[in-house]
């Protein structure tokens, strides 16, 4: 165990996306669902799927990033690549319906168009 855990990185602010991780997955536990179980399941595995996939090709292959150390994996890569997009992804298809459409689209726009500083 205690190889385990000197092989993880403990990088400076890992706690961050602990504390959301663990926020946005009890958000979806105990929020009013609209979608069924295996919904939710078949969303989180896509979902963290296809993000560890980005991440590999981007990260490793790629070699454009690196979380924490380059040589180790950790609580954040864990939180940051599984958790949290799968809990958001959970959370705006439980939220999302079909006559809002055009309102999503207007608040993404404005969003995207802010000034960054």
């Amino acid at each position: 165990m205690n190889q385990i855990i000197q092989n993880m990185d403990f990088s400076k602010g890992w706690w961050y996306s602990a504390i959301l991780g663990v926020f946005l997955l009890l958000f979806v536990v105990f929020m009013p669902k609209r979608l069924n179980m295996p919904e939710i399941y078949l969303t989180f595995g896509v979902i963290a799927g296809l993000v560890w996939v980005i991440d590999t090709v981007f990260s490793v292959w790629l070699d454009l990033f690196d979380v924490g150390s380059p040589n180790k994996r950790g609580i954040p890569e864990f939180f940051m690549y599984t958790i949290i997009p799968s809990s958001f992804a959970v959370i705006y298809l439980n939220v999302y319906r079909e006559y809002k459409k055009l309102l999503y689209t207007i608040l993404l726009q404005l969003y995207q168009n802010l000034p960054s500083g």
